[in-house]
């Protein structure tokens, strides 16, 4: 089905394209542009606007802010945080393809990826925002030590770990030294290993974001790989999290911003 406009989406490290309802997508390593020029030269859609969420030259607006704005060149704006300092590229095209579906939503969004953000939504806009680097540090770590990817959230090690970091965050790396000490003592696996630092490290996430979701209507939006563990983590604190796909999110967030330009001409 042909559509009237692109859409492309960097979310730091993965590109995606949509080109009439198909997505395509790559690792970027470089420039996104110079990706999403690659991606586009073999296809007929010169004559299209192409929209982009999450590209490093675009405007950021700072907070309390509506997501639901103009872009500028068809980039769709960031937002940035004066204090504590914080900002973020593509999540408010995320933010935006969820208004779209509650626009009356008043809660947190925990939007997973690369970073996490945790974001305060109130009338229609951004109030305030923590990102944390949890998945960023998982992956060093586990590269370091060639650990799998994390087991399943449900597994023994993930919550025992978790509510320990989440009851003693301030020893997350005294925790994660102990972590590497019992793998090469022979006291734990790297499949266990791995479980108990996803819980280590998004325990720690969740007692410093505790203000973001204690008493909150919380929305999960993620790509697959991290949503279950932070689904478990949230019902480990009695707290039953709703789910959006982040992907899906990211798309009608853009054909958002293409419907507004149409409305103003």
């Amino acid at each position: 089905m042909r559509t009237d406009w692109l859409g492309a989406e960097f979310d730091g490290v993965k590109l995606r394209l949509w080109v009439d309802g198909a997505l395509s997508q790559r690792i970027v390593a470089g420039s996104p542009e110079q990706v999403l020029q690659t991606m586009l030269a073999d296809l007929p859609v010169t004559d299209r606007p192409l929209l982009r969420s999450g590209w490093p030259d675009a405007a950021l607006t700072p907070v309390p802010s509506a997501v639901a704005v103009a872009a500028d060149q068809g980039r769709m704006p960031g937002l940035s945080q004066a204090a504590p300092a914080d900002l973020m590229r593509h999540q408010p095209g995320r933010i935006r393809g969820f208004l779209t579906t509650r626009p009356d939503f008043d809660g947190v969004l925990c939007l997973i990826g690369h970073s996490t953000v945790w974001a305060h939504l109130s009338a229609g806009e951004v109030v305030s925002f923590r990102s944390f680097i949890s998945a960023e540090l998982f992956s060093m770590i586990r590269s370091f030590d060639a650990l799998p990817a994390p087991a399943d959230p449900a597994d023994d090690g993930f919550a025992q770990a978790l509510n320990h970091a989440m009851s003693r965050p301030a020893g997350l790396a005294a925790d994660l030294a102990g972590l590497r000490a019992q793998v090469t003592l022979g006291q734990s696996d790297k499949a266990q290993a791995a479980s108990r630092l996803a819980g280590l490290l998004i325990g720690a996430e969740l007692a410093a974001a505790r203000p973001y979701w204690l008493g909150q209507e919380v929305v999960v939006i993620g790509d697959g790989q991290w949503d279950a563990h932070y689904l478990a983590a949230l019902a480990s604190q009695g707290l039953s999290a709703a789910q959006a796909d982040g992907v899906e999110m990211a798309r009608a967030g853009l054909q958002d911003l293409w419907q507004m330009m149409q409305a103003k001409g």
